[in-house]
């Protein structure tokens, strides 16, 4: 009993303590080691919701972490400005895949950098929340995938005309081939890569969507088939080579979906020719419906102690919701495990732990070499910048 008292008094203090003082306490900074378990979790929870924000190109994986300074701006809230090193997976970002799964890119064809990220976690509420991200990649420079393999294929743009060229054999090749009722195009050329075997081998990785021309009909003009304008349109990565030799040329076609059905899902759930499609009646011996519950009415369901007082005209006071103090009103101020965090300007600049940065999660020496404070990278590199959503 005296146990249970003495905790309702700090209960009580608490409480009042949070009422009279809504601020937070002064933050606390401080640098994790990059090796420590805590800083490889936040580092993958930032990767994984910078992946998921983004909506065009390849998963970021983790390579290394280089910095990771925590602040404390309460009990168990805390603001982490990250620096990771991440390298391109062979998993599209549509796919939604986590990167632990996807493979990395083979070393002549890697796409390495850093992302700078700022993540708020908050323990009581299970909040887990990405303020901003900078990622800048860059491509392995032509120089040393040369000095590594000189018969590896080589990056190329992915607007050269024999690139266009290759895709264009390689969907046609997969259109042939597969099992669909409507022809699939091109959305866009995602990676490209050229290599000297026999004659020029071209490999190619680009975006399908479905379109509304059916293999049934006398559509021959397949550029006319402008894919479907349907978020739940059949979509998927495919990858491919076209490899010309003296006798003949020689094509693969490998695609896969990312949001695959048992159905064709533009058949389903899109418009297709400007038509909406119904859904399917359900009946009790077919999966899809028979004839004879086709025109039937739907019963409504019936629940047991269900109240039809207000059928029978007699009327009960409504329950109003229940509104907490201070809601609604613009001056009351939040105990501080409510309130916002204030977000710093990112801090750049190198750990000041003497663990950072970390070990690196593969063996790969040219990566080491080439990142950040290793070696210099003269060649062009891309930056793209991920905000979340509100």
């Amino acid at each position: 009993m005296k146990q249970l008292n003495i905790l309702l008094t700090a209960v009580h203090l608490f409480c009042t303590w949070t009422a009279v003082y809504p601020s937070p306490p002064p933050s606390m900074m401080g640098y994790l080691s990059c090796n420590d378990s805590l800083a490889k979790t936040v580092s993958n929870l930032a990767l994984e919701q910078i992946n998921k924000n983004r909506t065009e190109g390849y998963i970021y994986s983790l390579f290394r972490i280089s910095s990771v300074l925590e602040e404390l701006q309460a009990p168990f809230h805390s603001l982490y400005y990250l620096t990771l090193d991440v390298e391109e997976t062979e998993c599209h970002v549509l796919s939604k895949m986590i990167s632990k799964n996807c493979p990395v890119k083979p070393l002549h064809l890697a796409v390495f950098g850093t992302c700078e990220a700022t993540l708020y976690i908050n323990k009581p509420a299970r909040i887990v929340r990405l303020y901003n991200s900078n990622c800048t990649l860059t491509p392995v420079p032509r120089s040393q995938i040369f000095q590594m393999c000189p018969d590896c294929p080589a990056p190329v743009s992915v607007d050269d005309e024999k690139v266009i060229e290759a895709a264009n054999k390689v969907l046609q090749k997969f259109n042939n081939e597969n099992n669909h009722i409507h022809y699939f195009g091109i959305l866009s050329l995602t990676a490209a890569s050229m290599q000297w075997v026999v004659g020029p081998s071209y490999f190619v990785e680009f975006l399908i969507k479905e379109t509304p021309c059916s293999k049934m009909g006398d559509e021959r003009d397949l550029s006319k088939c402008t894919p479907i304008a349907c978020p739940h349109a059949t979509t998927g990565l495919c990858k491919g080579s076209v490899m010309s030799a003296p006798d003949k040329t020689y094509i693969t076609a490998s695609c896969e979906f990312f949001n695959r059905t048992t159905t064709d899902v533009g058949e389903h759930q899109c418009p297709i020719h400007g038509i909406k499609p119904m859904p399917h009646p359900v009946g009790p011996h077919h999966p899809h419906g028979s004839k004879q519950d086709e025109h039937k009415p739907m019963p409504l369901p019936v629940f047991p102690h269900e109240d039809h007082s207000a059928e029978k005209g007699e009327h009960k006071p409504a329950t109003l919701p229940f509104f907490p103090p201070g809601h609604g009103d613009p001056h009351h101020k939040r105990p501080f495990f409510e309130q916002e965090p204030q977000v710093r300007p990112f801090p750049h600049g190198p750990s000041e732990s003497s663990d950072c940065p970390g070990e690196p999660v593969r063996q790969a020496p040219m990566l080491l070499r080439l990142l950040p404070g290793e070696k210099p990278v003269e060649e062009e590199h891309t930056s793209q910048q991920v905000m979340p959503a509100a």
